[in-house]
């Protein structure tokens, strides 16, 4: 956070050499600790703190850490390299390793582009990406190179090059405050958010918020304007003629509230399609989330105004915000209807994703195919679009816990954090994620299951914080989801444009052709809901053709 010639990196001291990527939001706090230990500095930088930091405790310093980061730490006298990624992974870190050379950065064209490296298309990665359009850590689409896991560090001899990965974030997934009143917790909840945004608030330039109109960015950027000295800058975006997808109305119901300059940016297919390529390579690795779309305006939009923004992330991680979640509770009991009784209800009414009535009958479709008295198949079910794998998934109860911190470890770190940070950097611009605190994350899991999901209300205890700053008919409406209207833009594009994109020679080294055309097909013709396998197979042939030059197939 220091802007002068003496926070510039590489930071080398006698000892060590960090190379840095992030924030640390409490290194005042630490730096203070330090300097009563007889510590000395030079800067008024954070990297500055976790450099002496580690001098000082070793790789314990690392708890002490309260932010968001990836760096690269050699320690000349043990002549060890440390790669450290933080808790959640809302900083990326790749390490690639051949039996002569290893390297290291956070994004993979970065590596790729080196002289020297060779990489092969990791075939399992791709399936994976076929199967929850994301690759899920420690794979990248190359065999060669590895995502480094959330809350874990990599230690390297720079001798031999041996590497051990180790964790040091090992949290409690467990509910144990389960004798707080419904208020109580409430209140404590919104205590360390607001201590979370407050840290998050502290910068060299100033700072904005994301605000989409629901709970989570609306909570956060009522808590940040109780930060500035002048009005808060907020930004929101939506489709033009897709009102679906649109909150726009409800973000600037918030906006008045507080008194924020809003900025509503509309995007709309034509300004999408002409960045596609664009967005696809500064994604890195596929990515078949719509939401990325979304991200990449606002970020660009966003930085024409401020340098950081809050994010609201996050939140339906903690406290069961998606429909899955509900789904989840509510398969506990339906895993015993009758499998034909399941059949014929799915069957029954159009589903699509461009009206209210349809996505829920898309969204109740879903459910009913994914009951499964073995929670883990049934929740595999639920977060697959294809059965193409069959992974080991850590969810053995049905209790919300169990499926909030799979959504935590893989969907939030590879598929969230990494699209909203490949986004925002593409345009230089800081995101910052208040409900990824640790101390936050640690209090949510704590709380008793009834506080998070129920069989008729998500999100409970975060919704009674948000009473106190949001109108109660923006609380409690359906929600929405920040995503964009994929099937009107592919059928406005047509079968044969979208075709003519679609690389079906490369795509069918890992799924049959006629499953591929029979998608399309079931889409076009039959106007049955495939538009997001639709869509994966797009992304995944523009990521093939835009990167093959890199691969030694």
């Amino acid at each position: 956070m220091d802007l002068s010639d003496a926070g510039h990196q590489p930071m080398e001291s006698d000892r060590c050499v960090i190379v840095y990527n992030g924030e640390v939001f409490n290194f005042r706090q630490i730096r203070e600790r330090l300097v009563s230990e007889g510590m000395h500095f030079h800067s008024d930088s954070d990297t500055e703190v976790v450099l002496r930091a580690y001098e000082q405790y070793g790789m314990d310093s690392l708890k002490m850490f309260n932010g968001m980061f990836a760096f690269a730490l050699y320690d000349k006298q043990a002549r060890k390299l440390f790669l450290v990624r933080d808790r959640y992974g809302i900083k990326p870190l790749y390490l690639y390793r051949s039996h002569s050379q290893l390297c290291f950065a956070s994004e993979l064209k970065a590596i790729v582009g080196l002289d020297g490296v060779s990489v092969h298309l990791n075939k399992e990665a791709i399936t994976a990406y076929l199967q929850f359009h994301y690759i899920p850590h420690p794979q990248t689409p190359y065999e060669e190179i590895v995502k480094l896991t959330p809350g874990s560090y990599c230690e390297i001899d720079t001798d031999t090059l041996v590497c051990d990965v180790v964790r040091y974030d090992t949290p409690s997934y467990e509910p144990v405050e389960n004798r707080l009143t419904l208020q109580e917790a409430a209140d404590r909840t919104e205590t360390l958010l607001q201590d979370a945004v407050s840290l998050r608030m502290i910068a060299d330039v100033e700072v904005g918020s994301f605000l989409s109109g629901g709970v989570d960015s609306g909570v956060i950027t009522a808590m940040a304007a109780a930060h500035t000295g002048k009005p808060l800058q907020t930004f929101s975006v939506g489709y033009r003629d897709a009102d679906l997808f649109d909150e726009s109305a409800f973000a600037m119901r918030i906006a008045r509230r507080y008194g924020t300059k809003h900025h509503r940016l509309v995007a709309d297919f034509d300004a999408v399609y002409d960045r596609l390529e664009e967005i696809i390579v500064s994604m890195d690795e596929p990515n078949a989330d719509t939401s990325v779309f979304l991200n990449f305006f606002l970020a660009e939009e966003t930085k024409r105004h401020v340098s950081v923004a809050l994010s609201g992330l996050g939140g339906d991680e903690l406290f069961g915000g998606y429909n899955r979640h509900r789904a989840f509770v509510w398969g506990k009991y339906l895993s015993y209807l009758p499998k034909g009784l399941a059949g014929s209800l799915i069957s029954r009414g159009r589903s699509d994703r461009t009206s209210r009535w349809g996505n829920r009958m898309r969204q109740l479709g879903r459910l009913l195919h994914s009951l499964d008295r073995d929670p883990a198949a049934s929740y595999l079910k639920m977060i697959s679009y294809q059965q193409l794998i069959t992974p080991e998934i850590p969810v053995r109860r049905y209790r919300i816990e169990e499926v909030l911190k799979y959504d935590l470890t893989y969907y939030m770190s590879d598929n969230l954090l990494a699209l909203s940070d490949r986004m925002s950097m593409a345009h230089t611009l800081e995101m910052r994620v208040p409900f990824l605190d640790y101390r936050m994350v640690s209090h949510a899991f704590a709380l008793a299951s009834k506080y998070k999901t129920s069989l008729w209300q998500s999100k409970i205890v975060l919704k009674k914080v948000a009473e106190k700053y949001m109108d109660h008919d923006m609380i409690y409406r359906r929600k929405q989801g920040f995503a964009a209207p994929i099937e009107q833009w592919l059928r406005r594009e047509g079968q044969e444009r979208i075709s003519s994109l679609t690389d079906i020679s490369f795509l069918s080294r890992f799924l049959p052709e006629a499953c591929i055309r029979d998608d399309m097909y079931r889409f076009y013709v039959l106007g049955q809901d495939r538009a997001l396998q639709i869509y994966s197979y797009l992304v995944l042939s523009l990521w093939y053709r835009l990167h093959k030059e890199y691969l030694d197939d």
